[in-house]
């Protein structure tokens, strides 16, 4: 009996198609290690519990992540500020390679808990996000809060998977074939 092809749900083809449960679950736990990351790096605490706990902070984010994410990010020993750099990169990275619906899963579950999380400390890293109807993301903009006043701002990476637009019932008529398109204009017969 021969293997029978499946579309895959996740297949850049302009179409939102959601996420599965199994793979909300994997990007909602990606959105907390990302968030957790950010909380554990803008401590200013030193030592070697601290140490441990960015050590273990980032092995479970980069972990969850595909394996083109495996830089030296992982193992970054410079400042606090250098590994929430890396890691913001990282996480941009991954959110434009994503498909249409799984961009817009672990966007928005990586915002609410970035939100609940700065009302409450006000020096946790606050993240906004500009993304195009299409769902083409334009920037993710990670900003220190208090006295650092360090923000990181990652934009325009080319080649994202964006949703078809679909056309407005007042939209006019397209007929389209390979390589050409014609526009009908509207008739108005009313009088």
């Amino acid at each position: 009996m021969a293997d029978v092809v499946q579309l895959q749900p996740a297949a850049c083809d302009g179409i939102d198609h959601g996420t599965t449960a199994a793979r909300l679950k994997e990007l909602q736990d990606e959105a907390h290690a990302f968030n957790n990351l950010l909380r554990v790096n803008e401590t200013v605490a030193h030592g070697e519990k601290h140490a441990t706990q960015v050590a273990e902070a980032s092995k479970v984010f980069y972990d969850l992540l595909p394996a083109t994410h495996t830089t030296l990010d992982k193992t970054d020993e410079g400042s606090n500020e250098g590994r929430a750099l890396h890691a913001s990169q990282s996480f941009y990275e991954q959110v434009t390679q994503l498909p249409v619906g799984e961009r817009k899963a672990l966007l928005k579950a990586t915002m609410d808990e970035n939100a609940a999380i700065a009302a409450k400390d006000h020096l946790f890293p606050a993240m906004t996000v500009s993304m195009a109807p299409d769902t083409f993301v334009n920037s993710i903009n990670v900003a220190y809060r208090g006295d650092t006043g360090m923000q990181f701002t990652f934009s325009y990476m080319g080649g994202q998977c964006t949703e078809f637009s679909k056309p407005k019932p007042e939209d006019p008529p397209t007929v389209t074939a390979p390589f050409w398109s014609i526009s009908l204009p509207t008739l108005n017969l009313r009088r």
